[in-house]
Parts: structure tokens; C-alpha cells; sequence
């Protein structure tokens, strides 16, 4: 390839002569005066060249002569150079290709003496603008004297005058698998054992402009490459066919149906709750060594005195008013009232500032003749709140099994049966819409069937937790 760059020559004290190449920086000679200079500005700038070529480097656009601008102590030049040279003599570095090329044309090649490499380099250079080779270039590593090679035709000695020459062991070994011996050779034209596997018989499915060396049945088979093969005789039939179609359209039938339940659905979650509760409920069950004893110790039974004046001397807490138990689970716990911004939804029955939060009354009222739901929230269960085992009743036989909830407050015990639980995943504002109107709802949306009747005559208790952000364990019962 050839190049045109523009060299800045400078003149120092000492009379040597320093050269640079603005569009190239890097580039850099010095000659002993300007003669010596100037030959070493093209040898520099073409080997700088040739380097960025080999790397794959983007060679910059030269900028006009006149576009330079230089000092009293500085000249600009025109220098001209070609890689070619460099190219011819120093890329001694090969690359192997794997290619596939007709066998018809690979045979052709080899009776033509030509060079598959020397053939692939030439059109490769044509392609990017390098000059071609008119013959194979002998590529160097050193400098040595270019001489024309001239191929020697090689000496015909006729193949019966050469002396038997010993089998090596992967042409016997072949032999042997093939069963081929000494006398069926002899039986075989020595012509036919160099001939293709099959012998031509005609080439009028080739181009007219294709012109052969050598003749046409040592190169081509019998059936053209070209043929369509025929069909196979194990193809399927008509019904492995439709069973295959049947079997395509169940499967993306299903796809479409599980990517409906992954993205529209709440089946992900529910799946995973699920699962975390029956790992939890396994975990529990094996600190319990005796399951009657721990159900009946959840059992609250009055106390002697107000429960409220006992709460609030143990816990040193004046809004201690009550206490919940529900029976199967570890809920038995002090009630707190509500003093407002949801409190104890980050601070515990001490008013300490917690994560676990405490058990408190949002809505409702326990005093004698008071009517009226009531609304408790709970701990959240991700930090072991108190409400955490409300899991449980994601089982549908626990939740038959286990349907009472306690209250004891100084005016004695309250009890409800629990009619309702679900997951709730909406916004609903259980606070303002706790009205008995609502009772039929919070029977519909449980997750678990119950004959259990509740109209908005009925008085109901919902205890709610947040298990994760945007997701609530939500159990309602009706006063007994």
C-alpha cells in the first residue's frame, strides 16, 4: 500500500537534523544533515507504517502540506513510501485455515499445480487494494538475496522399475480391515486404484467456460454433486407426523398457560408462601417435644386479678390492656391500644424503638355492650414478630382444626371463631372499612372453605401482620 505524509524537518545547533511526522506521533527520526535525513524520514515513516498495518491500527488521513504550520528553523516535506516491500519480507508469520472447496475443483487445483494459500492470499489482497503476486513470493525472516526459483519438472520413472517398498503400519492395518490382498491387487488395473470412487460418465451439468487439464473422468464421479439426494425410506409417516404436531401444540399450550399464571397471577407468591410455611411448621413441630402440653399452655385461663393491672406491672407499661392467645400456635400475647401513628408498629410493649413492633388495638372497643368490629395488628413475622406463626393457617387442616381465639380483658374473657384467612396483597384499609357491612367480604375472600354462617349482626375480630412489603396475613373471627 502506498502512502503520502507530510515530514517536518528541524535543524539544531549541532547540525543535526531531527524529523517528525505530525499525522503519525510516535514516528520520529534524526539525521546527520539533511541528505542523511531525508532517507531515514522514508525508512521510518514506512516501517511505522508497516507496524500499524500488521496490529490493525487505523491509519489517520494526511493532512495538506499547506495546513502544517512550522518555524524559521523548520522545513516541510512530501514523503512517499509503500509497505509492499515490508509485507514480502517480513511477515513471516502463517495463519491456518480450515476451507471447504468441491472435490472437483480440489482435484483440479492439484493437476493445475496450483496453491489453494497462494490463490486465498492473492484475493485477499486484491479485495483490500494491496497489488497481487504474479508469482509465490518466498517469505523471509532475515534478509537474504532475492532469487528467481524455477520448479524443476519431476523425473518420470515408470512405477514398475521401483523397488517394493515395505508397507507402514497404517496401510496394513487398513489392508487388513478391508480384507484387501497381495493377489487383488494384481487382479486390479493399476489405472482404476488411483481413480475417484465413482468414474465419470459425462459433464454437461458444468459450466462451458470451465476448461480441464487433464481429462474429465480422473476428476468428476459418476453422480453429480449437485444431484437432489433421494428420500430417505425411514421418513415418518402421517401419523408420527400429526403425533408430533399434538405433541407441539400441548407443549407451547402449556407455556402460554404458565406464563399466564407467572404474570397475572399471584401464584408465584402463593407458591412460595406456601412452601415457607410448611418449612417453618416442620421446624416448629421438632421444638415441640410435647404437642398437647404446648396447645394447652396457648389455652388463657383468667387470672384472679385485672389482667390489665398485671400486664402493666410486669411490662411497666400503662397502655396494657388485654391479652390474645390463639390455640395451635405461639400467639399469647400482651394488647396494647393505640396511641397513634402506628406506634408500636416500630416500637415494643416497653416503647422501646424495635423492628418486631408489639400487639396493639387499632380499631374497636372491649368494654361491656360496646358493638363494633375490632382490628389488632401484630408484629411483622420477617423480624420474628408476634403474630409469626400465623402461617400456620395456610393449611387448610390446621385452620379446621384450630378456630378459636381468646381475648382476656378485665371485664373477662372474649371468644371468637375464626371463619376467614387469606393473603392480601390489595390496599384495603382495614381500619375505615372494618364495619360489620363488610363481614360477608372477609368471609368470601378466605382461601379456605368453612361451613361457618356470618352476617353483619355478627361482631368479627381480624388480627393482621405484614409478612413482606405489600403482603398481609389477614384472620377474622366471629364472637362466640
Amino acid at each position: 500500500m502506498q502512502y503520502l505524509f507530510t515530514a517536518i524537518y528541524t535543524t539544531n545547533s549541532t547540525g543535526t537534523v531531527d524529523v517528525s511526522f505530525p499525522d503519525l506521533p510516535g514516528c520520529y527520526t534524526q539525521g546527520l544533515n539533511m541528505t542523511d535525513a531525508a532517507k531515514k524520514a522514508e525508512a521510518v515513516l514506512c516501517l511505522c507504517l508497516f507496524e500499524m498495518e500488521q496490529y490493525g491500527k487505523a491509519i489517520p488521513s494526511p493532512q495538506l502540506i499547506d495546513e502544517i504550520p512550522i518555524t524559521d528553523t523548520q522545513t516541510s516535506s512530501i514523503v512517499m513510501t509503500s509497505t509492499d516491500m515490508y509485507h514480502a519480507h517480513f511477515s513471516g508469520k502463517t495463519e491456518s485455515y480450515d476451507i471447504d472447496i468441491p472435490l472437483w475443483m480440489s482435484q483440479l487445483a492439484k493437476a493445475s499445480n496450483l496453491s489453494i494459500a497462494f490463490l486465498l492470499e492473492n484475493a485477499i489482497r486484491s479485495h483490500v487494494g494491496l497489488p497481487i503476486f504474479d508469482t509465490q513470493p518466498m517469505r523471509i525472516t532475515q534478509e537474504v538475496e532475492q532469487v528467481d526459483i524455477v520448479a524443476e519438472p519431476k523425473p518420470t520413472v515408470p512405477i514398475v522399475d521401483a523397488p517394493p517398498q515395505p508397507l507402514d503400519a497404517m496401510e496394513s492395518y487398513r489392508r487388513k480391515v478391508l480384507g484387501i490382498t497381495e493377489e487383488s491387487l494384481e487382479r486390479e488395473p493399476p489405472k482404476d486404484r488411483h481413480k475417484p470412487k465413482y468414474a465419470a460418465t459425462s459433464a454437461a451439468h458444468l459450466p462451458e467456460e470451465i476448461h480441464f487439464p487433464v481429462p474429465v473422468e480422473d476428476i468428476l464421479s459418476e453422480e453429480s454433486p449437485y444431484k437432489v439426494p433421494a428420500q430417505a425410506e425411514n421418513q415418518p409417516s402421517r401419523l408420527q407426523r400429526a403425533h408430533g404436531y399434538i405433541f407441539s401444540a400441548i407443549l407451547m399450550i402449556l407455556t402460554l398457560v404458565g406464563a399466564y399464571f407467572i404474570l397475572f397471577t399471584n401464584f408465584p407468591q402463593n407458591l412460595r408462601i406456601a412452601v415457607t410455611a410448611r418449612i417453618q411448621a416442620a421446624q416448629d413441630d421438632n421444638h415441640q417435644t410435647d404437642p398437647v402440653a404446648a396447645e394447652e399452655a396457648n389455652i388463657i385461663t383468667p387470672p384472679e386479678r385485672n389482667i390489665s393491672e398485671i400486664l402493666q406491672e410486669n411490662f411497666g407499661n400503662e397502655n396494657m390492656f388485654a391479652q390474645i392467645g390463639i390455640l395451635g400456635t405461639s400467639i399469647n400475647e400482651p394488647v396494647l391500644r393505640d396511641i397513634g401513628s402506628d406506634f408500636y408498629h416500630t416500637h415494643n410493649m416497653r416503647n422501646i424503638p424495635s423492628e418486631y413492633g408489639a400487639v396493639f388495638m387499632k380499631v374497636g372497643d372491649i368494654s361491656p355492650g360496646a358493638s363494633g368490629n375490632i382490628v389488632i395488628y401484630g408484629g411483622f413475622p420477617s423480624a420474628g414478630g408476634q403474630f409469626s406463626t400465623l402461617y400456620r393457617f395456610l393449611n387448610p387442616d390446621f385452620f379446621a382444626e384450630n378456630n378459636s381465639i381468646t381475648l382476656i380483658t378485665d371485664y373477662g374473657p372474649m371468644q371468637w371463631q375464626i371463619f376467614s384467612f387469606y393473603v392480601d396483597y390489595s390496599d384495603f384499609d382495614y381500619d375505615t372499612e372494618t364495619s360489620p357491612r363488610n363481614n360477608a367480604r372477609f368471609l368470601q375472600n378466605s382461601m379456605h372453605e368453612t361451613d361457618i354462617v356470618v352476617t353483619e349482626d355478627d361482631r368479627v375480630i381480624t388480627l393482621i401482620t405484614e409478612f413482606e412489603t405489600g403482603a398481609r396475613y389477614v384472620l377474622h373471627g366471629k364472637s362466640r
